[in-house]
């Protein structure tokens, strides 16, 4: 069978409005696109483009060596948007886009194929300007996002959008829609992030005639595919500004009044490998698998499921897991199916980023909030298989599935599932191997365990604890991981515990859902409000 990994690359965007303003225009837009290159960026794409820019980058041999305009040829309109790609890179695709406007605004819209045959859409826009234009921002937006939204191709939309993200009326379009991720405050936070800032832009401020303005006009947005096992998806990896300080001799010059965006992301390609289905038999934690001798009351009920997966399956699920780590982190998925560590302990790398389905645990205790009920088709599928290999029987079909991703040094304590789940349960090891500690007898400090025995759990294997091993007098914990390993935790709740928790669940979840309708009701009548008196005539 031939070894497959989940194939890594990177996509690095810039985006720029390079104002169209004939202000020492040679002199910024040479100093801005200097600036744009040293980021080795596979895309750059402009806003407020002017023919005469576009035709001297055009005829820029050095400049057109490495990168090529997907509109090889004049701009329809004065100013324009425009899209420049590495010649590393092949273009299968070229849209433009007409927007609702008064103003000829467009989108332009690219698919381009990366070195490892990834398939990723890149769009451009430059919104409807001025603040009361928001209604007309809104509906360009509704014509945009459905065109970078394929169930397959991961996209990135960039551009001047003309509202800033403090502004409630457009950025619903982009909060209520799950799968949109606005890469700034997904991996800046709080940091305000400002791209037109007089207080920093001299020049800007000058423009202003002494107004000033701090606004985040300027947005790059990730779109990764909703359909099940997706082959490609992006991990938005790291975001600055670009353009902040004045040109060398030329004080209280900038390239732009605009600061640009360059961010980089993860690009990860499921591939196949060559890996196939093959299936080995089952067999329990034996001479091969454990280490220190262990008494009879810690190996009963601990078995071994080697090559329960594919290195196919594998390589999707792992894209498939970082897909919605993405979402979660940006607050996209429902309720609290995704949990970061807490400070707490991730100050001692005694936790890990979770994604939780179908049941909720906290301190291994099981609590009644807000998430995905049931087990998403990706999930469901790998019970599935798990049943069909008999690691649970038909009865046992887990209903729940806790997502563990460790990152390096990240390790569990010793401990015992929740008496809330019944036994057996079984978790599956994805991206790479480790040894899980099982005894009664487990001491240590910090993910470096004694006592007990060590059993390996290789990549794709299913390790399965039921009886003695499941607790309630042997525990089991990980040491510090070595690498970066994903853990699929299947288990049920027990009958006791559905009855118990039933009422409560539901309860809470149309309570949820109660708050999040109110909310939108809220927002909806302000706006109608707010549009109400601006057609009141004065008196």
């Amino acid at each position: 069978m031939t070894q497959s990994t989940t194939e890594m690359a990177e996509l690095i965007v810039v985006t720029w409005n390079v104002w169209f303003d004939v202000l020492e225009a040679t002199a910024r837009h040479t100093a801005l696109l200097a600036e744009a290159l040293a980021q080795k960026p596979h895309l750059i794409c402009l806003q407020e483009v002017t023919r005469t820019l576009h035709s001297r980058m055009l005829e820029n041999l050095e400049f057109t060596r490495d990168y090529m305009s997907v509109e090889p040829h004049d701009l329809p309109h004065f100013y324009d948007v425009s899209i420049w790609v590495h010649r590393t890179l092949t273009v299968t695709a070229v849209t433009s886009l007409p927007l609702p406007s008064c103003m000829d605004r467009r989108a332009l819209v690219v698919d381009v194929v990366l070195s490892t045959g990834a398939v990723v859409r890149v769009q451009t826009t430059h919104l409807e300007s001025k603040k009361p234009n928001w209604e007309l921002r809104a509906k360009q937006l509704e014509v945009l996002l459905p065109i970078v939204k394929a169930p397959t191709i991961p996209a990135i939309v960039v551009g001047d959008f003309n509202f800033c993200s403090s502004w409630p009326e457009e950025n619903e379009v982009i909060e209520q829609d799950l799968r949109v991720i606005d890469v700034w405050p997904a991996l800046r936070g709080e940091t305000a992030g400002f791209t037109e800032d007089s207080v920093v832009n001299s020049m800007m401020l000058k423009a202003k005639r002494g107004k000033h303005k701090q606004v985040r006009f300027d947005r790059i947005l990730l779109v990764n595919p909703d359909g099940v096992a997706p082959t490609t998806v992006l991990i938005p990896a790291s975001i600055k500004l670009l353009g902040t300080t004045p040109l060398a001799g030329k004080a209280g010059i900038f390239p732009s009044d605009h600061f640009g965006l360059v961010a980089t992301f993860k690009v990860m390609l499921g591939s196949s490998g060559g890996g196939g289905s093959e299936l080995v038999a089952c067999r329990g934690a034996s001479d091969a698998y454990s280490e220190c001798a262990a008494g009879p009351s810690v190996a009963n009920g601990c078995d071994l499921f080697e090559e329960v997966l594919s290195h196919t399956e594998e390589d999707a699920l792992i894209v498939w897991v970082d897909a919605q780590l993405v979402l979660g982190r940006a607050n996209k998925l429902f309720g609290r199916t995704y949990t970061a560590p807490p400070q707490k302990w991730e100050s001692r790398n005694q936790s890990r980023e979770m994604l939780q389905y179908g049941a909720f645990t906290h301190a291994n205790r099981v609590q009644v909030v807000p998430l995905e009920p049931t087990l998403p088709p990706e999930l469901q599928a790998v019970v599935d298989t798990l049943v069909a290999r008999g690691v649970f029987q038909p009865e046992q079909r887990p209903m729940a599935c806790t997502v563990n991703v460790y990152e390096i040094g990240q390790y569990l304590p010793p401990h015992v599932d929740a008496v809330a789940f019944a036994r057996p349960f079984a978790t599956v090891s994805l991206e790479s191997e480790h040894h899980v500690h099982l005894g009664d007898d487990l001491a240590g400090e910090c993910g470096q365990w004694t006592g007990g025995m060590r059993v390996l759990m290789p990549r794709r294997s299913a390790l399965r604890l039921d009886g003695d091993a499941a607790g309630p007098t042997v525990k089991h914990a990980l040491a510090a991981h070595p690498t970066r390993r994903i853990s699929l935790t299947f288990r049920r709740l027990s009958a006791e515990a559905v009855e118990d928790f039933a009422c409560d669940a539901a309860e809470s979840a149309a309570r949820s859902r109660e708050r999040q309708l109110a909310k939108r009701a809220a927002k909806k009548e302000k706006r109608a409000r707010k549009a109400e008196s601006k057609q009141t005539p004065t008196q």
